[in-house]
């Protein structure tokens, strides 16, 4: 019997998607890093935050492609993945390794957070996590 995805089950039917969110925190304290907000999927931009090393931060607000159904795809690849079930190999951190975190929250509030040392191989998390730095590559230059 093939088991039940959970990702399906926690963010039920297509239509209550519109209300989930993802996001994307990967910043490590001396090197920086970005924080990328996909909010309830009625919005038509990603936020993205570039955080400096030292701390500093700059905002952006980046449109997001409603032809290309872009933020459908980010939703599909949490499925696609089984996102919930995503559970990288556990472990003390190096120094000064980043420790990236995705968070899906679905449209009741709830949420679920997968994270997982840079240094650790995990095929599934980083099907999901490259679109995203992908969307804040976009801010460069």
């Amino acid at each position: 019997m093939a088991s039940q995805n959970q990702t399906a089950e926690f963010l039920l039917h297509e239509y209550s998607w519109n209300k989930a969110s993802l996001e994307l925190h990967d910043v490590q304290p001396l090197f920086g890093g970005v924080v990328v907000r996909l909010p309830g999927w009625t919005s038509s931009q990603a936020y993205i935050s570039r955080i400096a090393a030292g701390g500093g931060e700059t905002k952006y607000k980046v449109p997001l492609n409603w032809a290309e159904g872009e933020k459908v795809a980010l939703i599909r690849l949490c499925l696609e993945h089984d996102f919930l079930t995503i559970q990288p190999e556990e472990r003390m951190g190096l120094p000064d390794e980043a420790h990236p975190t995705v968070t899906l929250t679905n449209h009741k509030g709830e949420s679920h957070t997968v994270a997982k040392w840079a240094r650790v191989a995990d095929a599934r998390f980083e099907a999901i996590y490259q679109p995203l730095l992908a969307l804040a590559a976009r801010t460069e230059g």
